[in-house]
Parts: structure tokens; C-alpha cells; sequence
């Protein structure tokens, strides 16, 4: 039985490991347990004035684990009209992707996010030539597009990706699901720091998480590794068990939409975390 020493000093490094940036801490079984769980002295979630502009540095750049999406952005665009870029902030991917694929006039890119994120990207788009360009903090509208696009959001995002999309009244045809930790183990949630604020952080069962896209009506015709620095892993201090490295990309296509099952209708559906940079 360790003394009291021994666990103020174990307190101490846990304190110390998860002071660093992008640090995890904590196994939880919900988000409303890693929520209870958070220091008082960090901002909690994503819809801060300060988090709307993180990403603006990321604008025009491509990270190596975005070319798999290009890869396949580059396949299936031109037969495409609407792209729904989930957590996509201030929308980094449309400005960094318009310099290497061809976007057909006729293309509209809708980025969903949180309101104080939304509210900096259209400010943004606003003195840049961003026509195609929209924002919305409602995920209803992806019913009909063409084109999901994610790249580290579902993680933040309660309410599974499955759900959500069983609630539209008309699927995506593709989903490009990038930068998503998906484990062998079971699923459980963990909190997130990055800088002064907290998140709470699902990790998912890869083989729960694909079968509940295929219950859908999806099919996967691709999947991908990612081990970037702050993007590839999870390894949360104490729980070496739960290490999600690396990450990964996955590209689904709508097959059938006959699932046999009613469609659940989800109020007032919004998105309440977005991706960490």
C-alpha cells in the first residue's frame, strides 16, 4: 500500500506531465464524468474568443497527414457540388486545398463549427476571395451534400458521428473521416488540455466505430495511419493500457440507405467542440 508520500509525490508528476501542452489525463466513461473531472482554473471546451483564432497560422498549409484526403478530394470533387467540413474552424481546408484541386464553380463549401469560431471565419472569408466559402453551427445541414469532411473533430463531439448522420433526412455520399484515434480496446473519454483550456476527448473501439457507419449504409474503401506530432497520439500519463497510436484516416462511401430502422430525430443538433490544432 503506497504511503501518503508516496501518492503526494505521484500527484505531483501527474500534475507536472499533464501541465504540458496538448497533455491528456484521466480514463472517464462520459463526457459529463471527464466534464465533473476538469480543473476549475481551465476553460472548459472550444467556444472561447481565443480558440477562434488558433488556427489562422494553419491557413494555406497542407499537414502530411492531409494528403491522403487530397488524394481522394481529388477523385471524387468534380462529380461533387457540396463539401460539409466538420470542425473544419475557420475553414484551413478549403483555403488549403483550393491551391491543389480544382474547384468546380459550382462548388459550395460549408465549414460547421462552435459560434465564436464561426463568427472569426466569416470575418475572415471576408477580406479574402472566398465565394464558395459558408459557416454554420448547425450540422443539419449536411443532409444532401455531397462531400463530409472531418479532420480531428468527431473526438470532441458528444453525440456519435453515427447518430448524427442517422438523423438527416438525406446522408452524405462520401465521409472523410482524418485524424480520429481509433483503439482496439474499448471506448472510454479522457480530458485534453491545450493551453489555458480542457476538453473532453473520445477515443473510440475501431471495430465499434466502423460497424456503426456500416449500419448506415456505408462502405470503406480506404483507410490510413497518422503519427504527427499533437494529431498522431494519445498517451495519457498512468494508463499506458489505453495509448492510441497512431491515428487514423478512413474514406466510407454511401452504399444503401436501407437500414431497417427508424430515423431517430436529435433536437436542435449543433456541433459543441471542434478539432484541437
Amino acid at each position: 500500500m503506497p504511503t501518503w508520500r508516496e501518492h503526494l509525490r505521484l500527484a505531483q508528476i501527474y500534475r507536472f506531465v499533464s501541465s504540458f501542452r496538448s497533455a491528456f489525463r484521466g480514463v472517464y466513461s462520459t463526457f459529463e464524468e471527464a466534464r465533473r473531472a476538469a480543473p476549475d482554473h481551465l476553460k472548459l471546451g472550444h467556444d472561447h474568443p481565443e480558440t477562434a483564432q488558433t488556427h489562422r497560422g494553419y491557413v494555406d498549409k497542407l499537414r502530411l497527414s492531409d494528403y491522403a484526403v487530397l488524394f481522394w478530394m481529388a477523385r471524387i470533387l468534380d462529380n461533387s457540388t457540396s463539401v460539409f467540413d466538420l470542425g473544419g474552424h475557420i475553414g484551413v481546408a478549403y483555403y488549403a486545398f483550393r491551391k491543389y484541386l480544382h474547384f468546380n464553380p459550382n462548388l459550395h463549401w460549408t465549414v460547421c463549427d462552435v459560434p465564436q469560431v464561426v463568427q472569426s471565419g466569416r470575418e475572415f472569408a471576408a477580406g479574402l476571395q472566398a465565394a464558395q466559402l459558408s459557416f454554420t453551427t448547425n450540422f443539419r445541414e449536411a443532409s444532401g451534400t455531397d462531400i463530409l469532411l472531418t479532420a480531428g473533430a468527431v473526438q470532441y463531439i458528444e453525440t456519435p458521428l453515427a447518430e448524427i448522420l442517422a438523423s438527416l433526412a438525406r446522408k452524405p455520399t462520401h465521409l472523410l473521416i482524418n485524424r480520429v484515434p481509433l483503439s482496439s480496446g474499448q471506448d472510454f473519454v479522457t480530458l485534453q488540455r491545450i493551453g489555458p483550456q480542457i476538453h473532453p476527448y473520445h477515443v473510440f473501439r475501431r471495430d465499434a466505430f466502423l460497424d456503426s457507419l456500416r449500419g448506415l449504409g456505408y462502405r470503406l474503401v480506404d483507410s490510413w495511419e497518422i503519427s504527427e506530432t499533437f494529431c498522431g497520439s494519445c498517451v495519457i500519463p498512468f494508463h499506458p493500457d489505453k495509448t492510441v497510436e497512431p491515428y487514423s484516416g478512413l474514406y466510407l462511401r454511401l452504399e444503401s440507405d436501407e437500414t431497417g430502422e427508424a430515423r431517430r430525430t436529435l433536437p436542435e443538433l449543433t456541433v459543441p467542440m471542434l478539432a484541437a490544432p
